[in-house]
């Protein structure tokens, strides 16, 4: 198999999006939770992240709580529309166009292949790859949100 050199976009790291959180005056904890990568609990301003993540993974489950944060969500699970509206704006913060090109034909497509050489968890790659569905379904020249 013919080595694949990525160039590396900048993308958030744990300490960025964990001072984002602070200038928004969210409390961030983090605990082995059973079920979730993240929790957003309004009444407290504080987001869980599961302690098991390492890092690199908890960086986009903590941009996805903001998300939440800022929207000014419910402690109540939001519906799958929303949770898919939300994971795809975090994959377009973490994964460049060129960069997912050059791997998605590289690995003929394998989602894992693809987010460990983005070093990413596999749900950003799967939420970028809705966001270039959505794309091709939209009329030409209406962009994306």
């Amino acid at each position: 198999m013919p080595t694949v050199t990525i160039v590396r976009v900048s993308v958030p790291s744990w300490d960025q999006v964990v001072r984002e959180a602070a200038r928004e005056k969210v409390t961030l904890r983090r605990s082995r939770l059973h079920g979730a990568r993240g929790l957003w609990v309004p009444a407290q301003r504080t987001i869980w992240v599961d302690s098991r993540l390492p890092d690199h993974h908890a960086a986009p489950t903590l941009a996805h709580e903001l998300i939440h944060a800022r929207r000014g969500d419910g402690e109540c699970a939001s519906d799958a529309t929303v949770e898919r509206m939300i994971d795809q704006r975090v994959a377009r913060r973490w994964i460049s166009r060129a960069a997912y090109a050059r791997l998605e034909h590289e690995y003929g497509g394998d989602v894992w292949m693809i987010a460990d050489s983005l070093d990413v968890p596999v749900w950003v790659v799967q939420a970028y790859r809705r966001v270039l569905e959505r794309e091709q379904c939209e009329p030409h020249g209406a962009g994306s949100s």
